[in-house]
């Protein structure tokens, strides 16, 4: 979506509320680690865009608070994503869209 923003405008992107979203495919621990990954994108994006560093390493660690058997612990986990290409940029991708 930055990309698009910063190459289309904000009126190139839209917004459709779809009031609830049930993920069956991965439980919410996935999910969360996912957008985990997904804010280290974001983040990493800005840093280049101005020039500067937002978030040190020690910041690719997620904490996760975990219940069992009656206790509560803290669980650390790192999530180091890393950038992907855009898919029109993947050259698998556009060789079966020439087919």
């Amino acid at each position: 979506m930055i990309d698009i923003f910063e190459k289309y405008g904000l009126s190139s992107i839209a917004q459709v509320d779809l009031l609830e979203r049930v993920h069956h495919s991965q439980p919410l621990e996935a999910l969360s680690k996912m957008s985990f990954a997904i804010i280290q994108t974001v983040i990493r994006k800005l840093e280049r865009h101005y020039e500067r560093a937002f978030i040190a390493d020690v910041n690719k660690t997620m904490k996760l608070v975990r219940y069992e058997e009656g206790n509560y612990f803290l669980d650390v986990e790192e999530i180091a994503e890393r950038e992907r290409p855009p898919m029109v940029e993947v050259e698998e991708y556009v060789k079966r869209r020439k087919k």
